[in-house]
């Protein structure tokens, strides 16, 4: 009985640290991959009282940024989800999700 548990905690291991490693790969990449935008580009406004994660679903929703929740911990980890300015934003072709971050910080 006991081998058994342990057999199964080791799967169990190994698939939760595979689905990590394959989080993280695709966090990576969609800091580097860029916004999709048709034409050139778009504009979207930070209206006072709006949090990175408001920012995140606006753009989610119109069909710019795939992956809101990887915006949010982008913010978080780099210290600048409280640091979103008020203002119209212009994001060219090509913006990279870590650039957008930079000019809204």
């Amino acid at each position: 009985m006991r081998s058994l548990f342990f057999k199964i905690a080791g799967v169990l291991l190994l698939l939760g640290s595979l689905t990590a490693g394959w989080l993280w790969t695709d966090y990576q990449a969609f800091q580097e991959r860029g916004l999709t935008l048709e034409g050139e580009g778009a504009t979207f406004e930070v209206v006072p009282g709006m949090s990175l994660r408001s920012v995140a679903r606006l753009l989610h929703e119109r069909g710019i940024l795939d992956r809101p929740r990887y915006l949010v911990l982008l913010g978080r980890l780099s210290g600048k989800a409280q640091q979103i300015q008020v203002g119209e934003y212009r994001i060219a072709p090509g913006t990279t999700p870590v650039e957008l971050l930079d000019a809204m910080a």
